[in-house]
């Protein structure tokens, strides 16, 4: 499983983009399956600097390469070789009630048919900006999924490379693009 996986990152052509980062402590879960990523991948975010706290109380401000809002990507249907997303929250806001709302969507029949900025469950918004995005067979790699990604990713024409033991395990998943 994995060199057929490192074998797919390795045809995917630039750029590779990273969504909701910079994640400080890498894709520990491509590591744990030995794989590993492209060189040069852009980092993303809604803002930047970014301030995280990977060590406790010792706040940290991380630059990224571009600020961009995941309901609307700024790539050319087709264009991306690679997108990540490690740090993704299903929800924007954190009140319960947009929490409820998010979870909701995964049950609509018509989800993948809704505009992405029309959602409020980032996860699916990113599906389906990733859906246009994303060249044929390029990749979709989620650390921390959601049970509901899997069902909307395959409604999206997007095959899984995780087997559900592995996805489990890793509480990620490897979509390839149609």
């Amino acid at each position: 499983m994995a060199q057929d996986i490192q074998a797919l990152i390795a045809s995917c052509q630039p750029p590779y983009i990273e969504i909701a980062g910079p994640s400080p402590d890498g894709y520990q879960f491509l590591q744990a399956l030995g794989l590993q990523l492209p060189a040069k991948i852009t980092v993303t975010n809604a803002s930047t600097p970014i301030t995280l706290n990977p060590f406790g109380d010792n706040p940290l401000a991380y630059k990224v390469d571009a600020v961009v809002n995941v309901r609307q990507l700024p790539y050319a249907p087709q264009s991306v070789g690679i997108i990540l997303a490690s740090s993704l929250p299903l929800y924007s806001d954190h009140d319960t009630a947009q929490k409820a709302v998010a979870l909701q969507e995964y049950d609509q029949a018509d989800v993948v048919q809704v505009a992405p900025s029309e959602v409020k469950n980032l996860h699916i918004a990113l599906l389906l900006e990733a859906a246009r995005a994303l060249r044929p067979q390029g990749l979709l790699i989620i650390e921390n999924t959601n049970p509901g990604d899997t069902p909307i990713a395959l409604k999206l024409g997007f095959r899984p490379q995780l087997d559900a033991a592995a996805e489990a395990t890793y509480f990620s998943q490897i979509y390839l693009a149609r």
